[in-house]
C-alpha cells in the first residue's frame, strides 16, 4: 500500500496519511534513497482518519522512504526533505 505523505517537500514535519492503518500504533523505518535505514519511529499513533505526523527537522535534505508493515500488509511512501 502507498502512504500519502504532505507536504512533500517537508522542512520540520510531515503527515503520513493512510486510511487502512486508522486507529493503530506502528513502527514506521526511514530509509534514504540509497537503502541506508536511517532510523525507526516506535509507536506512531493514527488517528481515526488514518494520520500520524512526524518530525524530519533532524534529517538532512534528501529523498527518503518510509516503510512498514503489520500483519495483514506493507505500506511505503517517498517524501523529499529540504
Amino acid at each position: 500500500e502507498t502512504l500519502a505523505i504532505f507536504p512533500n517537500p517537508a522542512s520540520s514535519t510531515c503527515i503520513i496519511s493512510s486510511a487502512t492503518l486508522s486507529n493503530s500504533i506502528q513502527t514506521i523505518q526511514l530509509y534514504s534513497v540509497y537503502g541506508e535505514h536511517i532510523a525507526s519511529l516506535q509507536n506512531q499513533f493514527f488517528d481515526a482518519s488514518g494520520k500520524t505526523e512526524i518530525s524530519v527537522e533532524g534529517l538532512p535534505p534528501g529523498t527518503y522512504m518510509c516503510a512498514g508493515t503489520t500483519k495483514d500488509t506493507s505500506f511505503k511512501g517517498m517524501f523529499v526533505k529540504l
